[in-house]
């Protein structure tokens, strides 16, 4: 069976069983598939739910419902629809959920970061680096993530001199696999 059979196949369980009352619109149904969906489904998953799917992510991210997995998973997905309005987007999520208080707020911030440098590439860096020194070192983790994902040397710089200063076991080591997967793609 393909790989997109049986993603429809999937697609058509998780939205029948996913709630006992019908969705409605391609909103609820993207929202149904991200918060029910034991992955984050895929660009092409999201694109046979509706056409206008980057339009419902972002829309999801602006105005959340009450499922809040759907968010923080639009979060995740919008890397999947680069563009400048999905840049700007998500910067936005990085600065609103700076300043947000808990765990979701939180969340919706790494994120958003790893997508950030996804979608903005070598751009993202000015706007991730201070992450780097983040009082939370979950945050600080997503953000040495995020960096591992842009492959200019300006984040290797930024990757080395946090390196040196930071104070996290579970940081530094994600900061070694990172510089290490740079050394070996040399």
């Amino acid at each position: 069976m393909s790989r997109s059979a049986l993603g429809s196949i999937l697609l058509a369980l998780v939205l029948s069983s996913a709630s006992t009352a019908r969705a409605e619109s391609p909103r609820e149904r993207l929202e149904i598939l991200l918060s029910n969906h034991e992955r984050v489904p895929g660009r092409e998953m999201l694109l046979s739910v509706s056409p206008d799917a980057e339009r419902l992510l972002q829309e999801i991210v602006l105005k959340p419902s009450a499922r809040m997995l759907a968010r923080n998973r639009a979060i995740a997905v919008l890397r999947a629809f680069p563009g400048a309005a999905t840049a700007r987007l998500l910067r936005e999520v990085i600065h609103t959920s700076a300043r947000g208080q808990g765990g979701l707020a939180r969340l919706d911030l790494q994120q958003a970061l790893s997508s950030y440098a996804v979608v903005a590439g070598p751009g993202s860096l000015e706007v991730i680096k201070p992450f780097l020194a983040h009082p939370s070192q979950d945050v600080r983790y997503a953000a040495v993530s995020a960096v591992g994902l842009v492959q200019s040397p300006r984040a290797l710089t930024l990757l080395e001199a946090r390196r040196r200063a930071e104070p996290s076991a579970m940081v530094r080591h994600r900061l070694e696999r990172e510089l290490g997967r740079r050394r070996h793609a040399r």
